[in-house]
């Protein structure tokens, strides 16, 4: 792949990796605060759902510049499948900012592809 190819600039990658870390620890602090209570047991597994979709869902900004059309599937389908399993598990609107950050990264990576 030529370098022309790429679109990601560094300001893209960071945007992608800021969202992340914010779905990574929001999801990680909702699975350390209630994921041992008996009463959040059986949703359990929406807290772990919701940290794989933080953990996948930045690769999608990062492969912009590549595969264009699943790099939006992936993050949009990624940010919006956490967003939602988190809060089938423990209300946590922190995770919820992770969506602003990675559509901000695929909207400047379509930019700067010019289209």
């Amino acid at each position: 792949m030529a370098d022309s190819e790429d679109n990601r600039s560094p300001h893209t990658v960071v945007v992608a990796l800021l969202g992340g870390a914010i779905g990574v620890a929001s999801a990680i602090t909702a699975l350390r605060v209630v994921g041992s209570d008996p009463a959040y047991r059986s949703r359990v597994f929406y807290g772990w759902i919701a940290l794989l979709c933080a953990l996948v869902a930045p690769w999608g900004v990062l492969l912009a510049g590549r595969h264009r059309k699943t790099a939006m599937a992936l993050t949009l389908l990624g940010g919006a499948v956490g967003a939602v399993a988190i809060n089938l598990f423990y209300l946590n609107m922190y995770y919820v900012m992770t969506l602003p950050c990675w559509l901000c990264g695929i909207l400047m990576a379509e930019i700067r592809s010019g289209g």
